[in-house]
């Protein structure tokens, strides 16, 4: 459990291990412990939809390049550093509806 939740902890390297041997990766109401760098593998491809939806991302995120087949939701989403999704394809819906950024925007 992560302290002041009631979430299970799942390791990273089990999600990644899961990821290599070609195994689907569905987890709801977790807390992932460690990073999950997806940079090793050729390309990240998202086939079903992605929801990280009321995701917290405590430390810097990519999906750079990654390929999102389905929808990718990311609404209430809190990025608590900064987020890259440069040359990520999305070929339906991508959603941010609520989600909280340090980003600064261009005028």
């Amino acid at each position: 459990m992560v302290e002041g939740s009631n979430l299970p902890v799942i390791e990273a390297r089990e999600i990644l291990e899961r990821i290599e041997r070609g195994e689907p990766v569905i987890y709801e109401h977790v807390a992932i412990a460690g990073d999950i760098d997806l940079s090793r593998f050729d390309d990240a491809r998202f086939l079903a939809r992605a929801s990280f939806s009321t995701a917290t991302f405590l430390a810097v995120v990519s999906f750079a390049s990654a390929h999102f087949q389905e929808d990718a939701l990311f609404d209430g989403t809190a990025f608590m550093k900064t987020a890259d999704c440069s040359a990520a394809s999305f070929q339906k819906e991508i959603t941010f509806a609520g989600a909280s950024c340090p980003f600064k925007t261009r005028s």
